[in-house]
């Protein structure tokens, strides 16, 4: 090497440690890691949300993670229960040493055979499932639906016909997982969402922990470097971030169905959804539709417009989860709305009936969705989905049904 050429390199390693001096590490390319590189440094955190329904929002198809029945008394669902068909037509649930498949049966033979590749959902109100085709996903016929315990025909598929063919887009799966690679694709076909094509090694299952921070494989790395630091490098903390920054974070996937500005999988906490995503839908406050939307209907409550910092995460403790804890919700409420100011229940209570410990039911009540019904053994209309709703307000017929 000539002594010009040292000369030069040595000026560039001066100029490169003298950056790093003055602005910190160079920002790394974005690599995820996975919910389980996390668990050494933060394991309470670890260990509460990865049973929260968000860790369970996909899964890989094992037997663990399916919530419907394989035994042979409720491992099938007849569409001749629905629908006065020429032929007895129904879908078999069944488990073989490969794995787990559903089997479409007509008039007693087996026509075809997909197998669970995707778990959807945790299965506390319902789970649907994917199969692969090639580097394709899926939706299977068959859902699980929680409220009957039993097999339901997937929302939106025919009442007449077995269908194997819904294909599900990036953005689709965008909210159900932490990342997956897209392949590249010449496919032509028009529409909004085309037709995707997944790298499925490279799936991160379960909205995880990357989910909220952003990538974090170079701020595992940087840390198990630098034990000594505290402060988290390369990582997104949504409590730094502002209010409508924190609740684009949530409104990426719970702001109902938006027009696609940007690749799936792009959004990254910190980013201004609107960059991202279309408006989100007009929230209809007298016939609010409580599936999807749950940012929109919060935006449209009065108590979200008087506020200046109500956000999701108020009562939804992002590590937590905390569905099912109606009296603790309710002290959520009882810090604006407690005994003894203005804005106190003005209903008087029932005998025996303490008004705070559940605010809930009156005000954010469950209701059915009106947009996804399932069709159960036993019954021959649809049973809604029953969702609680996020508009906060005074429902009368509810609370004299209370």
């Amino acid at each position: 090497m000539t002594r010009h050429a040292t000369i030069l390199l040595a000026i560039g390693a001066a100029i490169t440690l003298f950056a790093t001096c003055i602005h910190g590490p160079a920002a790394p390319t974005e690599t995820y890691t996975g919910p389980a590189a996390c668990k050494s440094c933060h394991k309470a955190a670890y260990d509460s949300f990865h049973l929260t329904p968000h860790a369970f929002a996909s899964r890989p198809a094992k037997k663990e993670f399916i919530s419907g029945s394989f035994r042979l008394d409720s491992n099938s669902f007849s569409f001749n229960d629905y629908s006065p068909l020429p032929a007895t037509v129904k879908v078999v649930m069944d488990q073989r040493d490969s794995g787990y498949f559903q089997t479409a049966w007509i008039n007693g033979a087996p026509r075809r055979s997909e197998r669970f590749g995707v778990v959807i959902g945790s299965g506390r109100k319902a789970q649907s499932y994917l199969y692969w085709r090639g580097s394709q996903l899926l939706q299977l016929p068959i859902s699980w639906f929680a409220a009957t315990h039993s097999w339901a025909n997937s929302p939106g598929f025919p009442v007449d016909q077995v269908k194997f063919n819904r294909l599900i887009p990036a953005h689709c799966l965008e909210c159900h997982a932490t990342t997956c690679t897209l392949l590249p694709t010449t496919a032509t076909i028009p529409g909004p969402d085309p037709p995707a094509f997944f790298d499925r090694a490279t799936m991160i299952f379960g909205i995880g922990c990357e989910s909220c921070h952003g990538p974090g494989a170079a701020h595992v790395a940087f840390h198990s470097r630098h034990p000594a630091e505290k402060k988290g490098q390369f990582i997104v903390n949504p409590a730094s971030l502002s209010r409508q920054q924190r609740l684009d974070v949530c409104a990426a996937c719970h702001s109902g169905i938006r027009q696609a500005l940007q690749p799936a999988f792009s959004f990254r906490p910190g980013d201004t959804l609107a960059r991202f995503f279309g408006p989100s839908p007009v929230v209809d406050t007298v016939h609010a539709e409580v599936h999807g939307n749950q940012y929109g209907l919060l935006a449209a409550s009065k108590c979200f417009r008087f506020s200046n910092d109500l956000t999701c995460t108020t009562c939804h403790g992002p590590h937590t989860g905390g569905t099912s804890d109606l009296a603790a919700f309710s002290q959520r409420c009882m810090s604006c709305h407690g005994p003894g100011t203005n804005h106190y229940c003005k209903r008087p209570p029932l005998k025996g009936e303490n008004i705070q410990q559940n605010c809930i039911d009156c005000h954010m009540p469950v209701k059915a969705s009106g947009i996804v019904n399932l069709m159960v053994p036993g019954q021959k209309r649809l049973a809604p989905l029953l969702v609680r709703t996020h508009l906060i307000a005074i429902y009368p017929t509810t609370t004299r049904e209370r």
